[in-house]
């Protein structure tokens, strides 16, 4: 019998499913030095790692917090007083506050060393496996921060051409400087544990296809919680987290696409307020297009 002969129905679909998008080194190295298994499994295990984040995230918070009730007059007479609705209003204002925000985007310090020390300790993995390539570490880093402030202007000059959004002029230059610095950790936090971690995790096992889009529905859930447009809030969620993937697997490194998701969020949350979802929609379309296809930007040196 021939070869063609022996192969199964869905054999064409499968070799389709693998080729369709590049698998990048760092993933070949990774499947070398550990199998990965089953995808629930993984998901567990990414559940836990998660969680672990997040508790890590608490006690960097706790501390902060403290300070923050203990240097609020309105909270310590309110407490002094009993007054418990008064002490509620002041905890909602304070939890809204630009300060408290800064310390939530610093507290993304815990998830970045627990993913590096798991994929490190657990997983085996080199630094290099994780993303951290030392060739032209600069240029990618410079490269992601460029195209991110593009995007995101983009985006905004759009919503703000349709009347949905304004430029915000609101924040103190020392908060802005701040306000920076938190979301260059928490743009590299997020991609290491959504495309560093999960992402290559599940590609040791299935195709990158797979582990594209399982990445980028996970990532996407975050996003959804508590919005007002939750659904269109998930969309975009996912369509950056398969955007990411794609810069991620182009690039070869997580330097440029953790530039980029802290230049993107940093513009659009507080130059522009968070822009129209929809203009966000286009703009990410358009993106994966982009980085899907000839990279305009430059070949990247690290993929295989």
């Amino acid at each position: 019998m021939s070869q063609r002969a022996d192969r199964s129905p869905h054999a064409g679909w499968e070799i389709e499913m693998k080729e369709s998008i590049d698998c990048p080194k760092l993933v070949e190295q990774s499947k070398k030095v550990q199998k990965g298994q089953h995808w629930l499994v993984e998901l567990l295990v990414f559940v836990t790692v998660y969680i672990i984040a997040a508790f890590g995230e608490m006690l960097i918070l706790l501390p902060g917090e403290l300070v923050l009730l203990n240097t609020n007059t309105a909270y310590q007479d309110a407490a002094a007083s009993g007054d418990m609705e008064q002490l509620s209003e002041v905890s909602v204002q304070i939890a809204g506050s630009d300060a408290y925000a800064v310390l939530k985007l610093f507290s993304g310090i815990a998830m970045l060393l627990v993913v590096v020390l798991f994929c490190r300790k657990f997983q085996k993995r080199s630094f290099e496996m994780i993303g951290f390539v030392k060739e032209h570490a600069l240029r990618e880093y410079a490269i992601g921060l460029g195209l991110g402030v593009v995007f995101a202007v983009v985006t905004g000059g759009i919503a703000v051409a349709a009347g949905k959004a304004k430029l915000f002029t609101g924040t103190a230059p020392g908060m802005l400087v701040l306000f920076l610095l938190g979301y260059l950790i928490q743009g590299m936090a997020e991609e290491l544990l959504y495309r560093s971690y999960l992402m290559v995790t599940i590609a040791r096992r299935y195709s990158m296809t797979v582990a594209v889009l399982i990445s980028a529905v996970i990532g996407a859930l975050p996003y959804a919680a508590g919005a007002v447009e939750a659904p269109l809030a998930f969309l975009n969620g996912m369509l950056f987290g398969i955007f990411a993937a794609l810069y991620l697997i182009r690039r070869g490194n997580i330097w440029g696409i953790g530039a980029f998701h802290a230049a993107w969020s940093f513009v659009r949350d507080i130059v522009f307020g968070t822009p129209d979802q929809v203009a966000t929609v286009v703009v990410l379309l358009v993106g994966m297009i982009l980085v899907g296809g000839k990279r305009p930007w430059g070949k990247a040196e690290s993929c295989c």
